[in-house]
């Protein structure tokens, strides 16, 4: 410690600093690996933008927090308390913020001017506690330094967002978060908001870049001034009900779009967009819709040139086939997913408009006999669909749904049909193969260890969306 303590201020600084957690993920990572989550259906990088942080919300007992490490020796307290950029980042569970407002005070100020990250946890601790006067102190607080925010996460859970949300953005104020680059916001629980939409203020972020809200929480894309859109370049937004005019407006100004998932679990669908939405720089896309008419609006308006991931999401009564226009549009498509759809159909009219897909992934499907026969070698002239292809993942299933004995011949066959035996790699994640298919998939999988991968899962929940 002696010796550690005898280096320059700044190097101390440099390694506390390395040592504290990061919120924010501000690393994309690439997709198509095998040894990925085949399971996720939005995009990795993008889901969980803010990590875990300090996992107690209490400073008292992480070790790693800062007001801890002013606790280790004179020379730590001293280089901490003057170290602005050790207190950037603060997650507060709110719950455990009650009455200690002054401290709160002083972790903000010691950031002095730096640029903040905050998680805000908003939760009730007990169903007969009312905490919504004391939050609203520690929302007050934190809307002084509003102006300062570079990353915001929201979190609510056992409580009315909606209450919440007119502490946050208060009618008759412009909520300025002058350099915001990204806010997350969701919650848990059953909550209807768009009523709330008229008693709640604007909000200004001209360097938004991330976006994104959960279910009952898309109002707040109504909030956002129509300036804030042009830079935002990762967009995540769940609607409910029918978005207003003004809504999709305002996604068709979103022309820097990288990024997108757009769900629509609500039956009410605009019958057109009052304007085409051209995203030339996209290129993820996940889409859940729940009706043909959805699909043929998204058809129509979104011109997406550049899309290279897409995941298609529904209920097991939405046929796969719905999509076929769409993917049509975008022949240059090199990796899909299709979830919770049905896949029955023959397939060999849609991917033959997808000659450079190289991953597909079937997920909580229950892929038919005649579906799967369309990856078979044709028996006219042995020409394969997909030709392309080097990872084909098929799983998880819904419950109670077992895998079809053809992809034993599927496989087969394509690796006999690929040079020297080399096709695309199969994935097979269930819990639910017979012994005697079991057998046959181990003995492919011992023989050609490159093509097939068997994983088992334990977990038999239906996917969630977030």
């Amino acid at each position: 410690m002696a010796v550690f303590n005898d280096l320059p201020t700044e190097i101390i600084e440099d390694i506390l600093q390395r040592c504290l957690p990061s919120f924010f993920n501000r690393q994309d990572s690439g997709t198509g690996s095998v040894d990925e989550d085949y399971d996720t259906h939005g995009f990795p990088e993008y889901d969980v933008l803010f990590t875990s942080g300090y996992s107690s919300g209490s400073y008292s007992r992480d070790i790693l927090h800062p007001a801890c490490m002013m606790s280790v020796c004179s020379r730590w307290m001293d280089v901490v308390s003057k170290s602005p950029r050790l207190w950037t980042q603060l997650d507060l569970d709110a719950s455990k913020w009650t009455g200690r407002l002054d401290i709160l005070k002083t972790f903000l100020r010691r950031s002095k001017v730096m640029p903040l990250s905050i998680k805000l946890k908003l939760l009730r601790p007990s169903e007969d506690l009312l905490v919504e006067p004391q939050y609203k102190s520690i929302i007050d607080v934190l809307r002084k330094e509003f102006h300062r925010l570079r990353d915001l996460s929201i979190f609510i859970k056992g409580l009315d967002p909606n209450i919440l949300a007119t502490h946050l953005f208060p009618m008759g104020y412009l909520t300025e978060f002058t350099i915001l680059e990204n806010f997350v916001a969701a919650v848990q629980g059953r909550w209807y908001g768009s009523a709330y939409r008229s008693l709640l203020g604007m909000i200004n972020a001209p360097r938004l870049k991330t976006f994104m809200v959960g279910l009952n929480l898309d109002y707040f894309w109504d909030l956002l001034l129509p300036s804030c859109t042009a830079s935002i370049s990762k967009l995540q937004i769940d609607f409910r009900e029918h978005p207003s005019r003004d809504a999709l407006e305002r996604l068709a100004e979103c022309r820097n779009l990288e990024a997108f998932v757009w769900s629509q679990n609500g039956y009410g669908v605009p019958r057109s967009l009052p304007s085409d939405c051209y995203f030339s720089h996209l290129r993820k896309l996940t889409l859940t819709l729940t009706n043909l008419t959805q699909y043929t609006t998204v058809t129509e308006h979104f011109h997406t040139p550049q899309l290279q991931w897409l995941a298609i999401t529904g209920h097991y009564e939405v046929p796969f086939e719905w999509s076929s226009r769409f993917l049509q549009k975008n022949s240059q498509l090199e990796e899909l997913r299709i979830v919770c759809l049905g896949v029955r159909a023959d397939a060999r009219y849609i991917f033959t408009h997808l000659p450079g897909l190289k991953t597909l992934v079937l997920s909580y499907c229950d892929p038919s006999s005649e579906f799967l026969s369309s990856f078979l070698p044709s028996k006219d002239d042995g020409s394969i669909m997909l030709p392309n292809l080097r990872t084909f993942v098929v799983g998880k299933f819904a419950v109670g749904i077992v895998v079809d004995p053809i992809i034993i011949d599927l496989i087969q066959k394509r690796i006999e049909h690929s040079p020297h035996g080399w096709g695309p790699r199969f994935v097979i994640m269930t819990t639910t193969i017979s012994p005697f298919l079991s057998d046959k998939l181990k003995d492919i999988e011992r023989t050609y260890p490159h093509a097939l991968h068997i994983q088992n899962t334990s977990s038999e929940s239906e996917p969630t969306h977030w």
